[in-house]
């Protein structure tokens, strides 16, 4: 788990923003709107009932945390209008720790607890938005608990929770709060792959998508800093709720995979390889002669098997020190982030995002031409999150010259610029989406 306190701590401290131009509005508006029918881990408005005399019409979930000595402090607000800043004053305090988790669905409001092994929702009155603490679900006899990634909702009454390298799936309901079953699967493990170094990582699943009745779970590995491995594959988990069991899908041309998919306009699935697989190589100084590729991306089917006539490796297309993120795709082209030839390694892992040196370009995925993509030049990172009111609404992380951690929530704007509705200093904005 030191790996996610590392790259958490990292994403939010060090990240530097400016407003985005008018061609990434005209790129990324497609991949948005796929993005949030396809993926539940963005989790647009899931209740389609209207709101009856004297309801609130709209109500947006803000979900945040503080950063302190002792780890971060997690908090969330419901509100008519995205707020300026967190109000810690007022909002909810849902606890500390790095395995908390808030998100919501048709509505309300779950809140995760890692440490202690509960789920927790939380009824949200449609006239005044105060929240209201239902029933918790304790997971902690059935062995799950820790960082995990949010449940899979399939409907009003049935979810499932996962925690794959336990080989445990948790179905219940969320109406109900109840267990309804616990399902034993095969694990997520990764013997038997080739060339894969023995311990040093874990895998986990976040993102879930739902397609044709499956879950498909893109898998991610992270490194635990002491040796730095990777597992040398990429993998994709398919959960079949009529059947009770996990598929795994490898692929042997990355040397790692990411947690999330890559969305284009059609809603074609891609997934690349974990910018972790770069900084395992030169900061656990090994020969990557039997590596698979560290930087590429594969094209991902609707059942969760890897399409075998499509591979491109960015390190043979770019010339690029390292490969951050593909940011999104649409026409047919990659944004990728990466740092410039000149770059160096610092000599603290830690140091990574902040000693610059990101640019961005586009790659044509069918000739591979390379072309500048000015408008992500000096970010390392940023996120999408939702579609709200109609308006998108992006994530990005901006560094400051005290060294404070700040994140920025952007909406779009009818121009085709950026204004920045939310700002946080000291912390980062985990959450901000529509329950209704």
């Amino acid at each position: 788990m030191k790996m996610i306190k590392i790259i958490d701590t990292l994403i939010t401290k060090v990240m530097r923003t400016k407003r985005f131009q008018r061609i990434i509005v005209l790129l990324m508006t497609p991949v948005i709107t796929v993005f949030m029918t396809g993926c539940q881990d963005d989790n647009e408005a899931d209740s389609d009932d209207p709101p009856g005399i004297g309801e609130v019409e709209t109500a947006i979930l803000y979900g945040y945390r503080t950063r302190g000595p002792e780890g971060p402090v997690y908090y969330m607000s419901v509100s008519e209008e995205i707020p300026s800043e967190p109000d810690l004053a007022n909002d909810i305090e849902i606890g500390a720790g790095w395995s908390n988790r808030i998100y919501g669905f048709s509505g309300s409001v779950y809140t995760w607890s890692g440490d202690a092994s509960t789920l927790t929702k939380w009824d949200v009155d449609r006239n005044d938005l105060s929240f209201t603490k239902g029933a918790i679900m304790s997971m902690a006899g059935v062995g799950i608990s820790g960082n995990l990634g949010e449940p899979a909702f399939i409907s009003g009454t049935q979810a499932f929770f996962f925690s794959l390298p336990e080989g445990k799936v948790v179905e219940f309901n969320p109406a109900t709060m109840e267990i309804v079953e616990v399902i034993d699967v095969d694990p997520l493990v990764y013997e038997g792959v080739p060339f894969t170094p023995a311990g040093g990582f874990f895998y986990d699943v976040w993102d879930k998508y739902v397609s044709n009745g499956k879950i498909i779970m893109p898998v991610a590995a992270e490194d635990d800093v002491e040796s730095w491995t990777v597992p040398n594959k990429a993998t994709v988990a398919v959960f079949d709720p009529a059947s009770k069991n996990v598929t795994y899908h490898d692929d042997l041309r990355l040397a790692t995979s990411t947690s999330t998919f890559v969305l284009d306009e059609n809603g074609t699935w891609y997934q690349a390889t974990s910018f972790l697989s770069s900084y395992a190589a030169y900061y656990g100084g090994h020969d990557t002669s039997s590596w698979n590729a560290l930087n590429g991306l594969l094209k991902v089917n609707s059942d969760g098997t890897y399409d075998p006539g499509f591979f491109i490796d960015f390190s043979e297309v770019l010339d690029s020190r390292s490969i951050g993120n593909v940011a999104f795709i649409s026409n047919g082209k990659a944004v990728v982030n990466y740092k410039e030839p000149g770059w160096e390694f610092p000599a603290d892992f830690q140091d990574v995002l902040s000693s610059g040196g990101d640019v961005s370009a586009q790659v044509d995925l069918t000739t591979l031409e390379v072309t500048p993509f000015t408008a992500l030049d000096e970010y390392s990172r940023f996120g999408l999150r939702s579609i709200i009111n109609g308006n998108l609404i992006l994530w990005a992380a901006r560094a400051r010259e005290d060294g404070a951690s700040n994140t920025v929530i952007l909406q779009q704007d009818a121009s085709g610029s950026y204004t920045e509705v939310s700002e946080m200093i000291g912390g980062d904005i985990r959450v901000v989406e529509q329950l209704w």
